[in-house]
């Protein structure tokens, strides 16, 4: 039996499973934030069941299939149940893929009792959607499609995401914000949420708002970047990146450079524990030493660094020329750029 569930639901879907949790989950859509949002909110649940995320991947057709059907396929020999995270992008997974997820999808429909969850995200493609092994996962998943926020339901978007931290701002400020805000709800999310921490619950003064939102959109320059991304602010480094795009104001291979440099650096500093003659050797000064001996410190995980020094260098050969030819298109490439921004600045959170 086919199910859906619409994704204003999902928090009521997700207060009544108690433990009874749908072997596969597909979350169809291209809003990241929201995508981020459902699935925590999944594994977070299923935390409290035993279970734990066991992958979580970016597949398309150059990945390795067989590692990830072995990894599904092999006995679970742990007290803990399984979540595998499978994100298959617009769904351009080539044949090995395909044929692996029908391996997958036959493998999860003889399971009995659900001991791993599939979680697949994916953007809407009716190619995949009307395939073989998508056909058999949608019968015993439940799917969740998320919508696209459009500027035009913006501000109703804003206004909830007020009122579920209990603050409240009128009309006129919130159209403001939706403005200003660019339809970026990863960023708007963060400064949404940098409300709740400077102001208490009730109604928000214009003022006090735009205090808090309005950036200097003039001149930037990479320093500017570089600050943004390590202070975690993906709004601002967003709107930075956005002007460089538009105004064709530093080469892309420059761009990099500046986030790798950054990248080099922090590694050194977790490498040499964070010594002040390590520091001095680095010629890091002012803010920009402040701030990033501060994201240094705050990394958790050295494999998080590399996983953003990899997508630097692929969206590097592909600035050149070389590499996944989708993304030679201009375009393109400063998406990923956003997105590598994003991730880089999200570390700091």
């Amino acid at each position: 039996m086919i199910k859906t569930i619409d994704y204003k639901n999902i928090n009521n879907y997700i207060k009544n499973i108690n433990g009874s949790f749908s072997p596969v989950y597909i979350i169809i859509g291209t809003e990241q934030l929201l995508i981020n949002e459902t699935v925590d909110k999944i594994c977070s649940h299923a935390d409290k069941y035993n279970f734990h995320t066991c992958a979580r991947l970016v597949m398309d057709s150059k990945s390795d299939w067989l590692s990830l059907l072995s990894l599904v396929s092999t006995l679970n020999l742990f007290d803990k149940n399984r979540i595998f995270n499978i994100n298959i992008g617009c769904g351009n997974i080539g044949k090995s893929g395909s044929d692996t997820m029908s391996k997958i999808a036959l493998y999860i429909n003889k399971t009995e009792n659900v001991k791993d969850i599939l979680i697949i995200q994916m953007q809407k493609n009716n190619k995949i959607i009307n395939s073989s092994w998508m056909k058999i996962l949608i019968n015993i998943a439940t799917t969740i499609n998320i919508p696209i926020i459009k500027q035009d339901n913006f501000p109703v978007w804003i206004k909830n995401r007020l009122q579920e931290q209990g603050q409240y701002a009128d009309t006129k400020t919130i159209e403001w914000m939706a403005k200003n805000l660019e339809n970026n709800l990863l960023g708007a999310s963060q400064e949404i949420n940098k409300l709740s921490i400077l102001f208490p619950k009730g109604m928000l003064r214009d003022i006090e708002v735009k205090s808090i939102l309005l950036e200097n959109m003039s001149k930037y320059n990479l320093y500017d970047l570089r600050i943004s991304i390590l202070s975690g602010n993906i709004l601002r480094s967003t709107k930075i990146l956005h002007f460089f795009e538009i105004n064709d104001i530093f080469p892309i291979p420059l761009i990099l450079w500046s986030i790798y440099e950054d990248i080099r650096i922090i590694g050194k500093l977790i490498e040499n524990k964070y010594s002040p003659q390590i520091i001095e050797k680095l010629n890091i000064f002012g803010k920009h030493k402040e701030i990033i001996v501060k994201f240094s410190i705050k990394i958790k995980e050295i494999k998080s660094l590399e996983n953003i020094l990899i997508q630097v260098h692929d969206l590097d050969l592909i600035s050149k020329g070389i590499g996944i030819e989708v993304l030679r298109r201009n375009n393109e490439i400063w998406r990923e750029i956003h997105s590598l921004a994003t991730n880089f600045a999200k570390l700091y959170n």
